[in-house]
């Protein structure tokens, strides 16, 4: 039997939470609050309450990061670009956890905004696209 060691961190502005040494993505909604992590051997849970928000593998060494991408779903709907050159989606396309979908909103937003300044405010008919991508985190 694995023994659970329990931490409270808080969430920080990057929507994710530093457990021994190591960054690890929640759903954006709980930035600037307190989750209640357990950790043991090979497995790292989050919870709000007694409600499981976050699941990750555990990481071995110090300084590494674990973001899945659709934890930052909600901040595309008012920032489209704002993880075009993010550690999330770096980490998402080296994974092939980048979908199709996931590239259409890219390719909606930079034609519909501009290269510029597509990063300021989202593209029309946006939300139907974060709908077909969005899935449970």
């Amino acid at each position: 039997m694995s023994k659970t060691a329990t931490f409270q961190p808080r969430v920080d502005r990057d929507c994710s939470i530093t457990v021994t040494m190591c960054s690890y993505s929640v759903p954006v909604r709980f930035i600037d609050g307190r989750l209640t992590m357990h950790l043991t051997s090979d497995m790292l849970v989050a919870f709000e309450s007694r409600r499981e928000i976050a699941g990750h593998i555990g990481l071995a060494d110090r300084g590494l990061e674990y973001l899945v991408l659709d934890r930052y779903l909600e901040v595309l709907l008012r920032k489209p670009g704002a993880l075009d050159r993010s550690e999330a989606l770096h980490q998402a396309r080296a994974q092939g956890a980048c979908t199709a979908e996931h590239e259409a909103f890219w390719a909606l937003a930079k034609q519909q905004l501009g290269e510029s300044d597509w990063t300021n405010s989202p593209p029309a008919g946006s939300s139907s696209c974060l709908a077909i991508s969005a899935m449970p985190t």
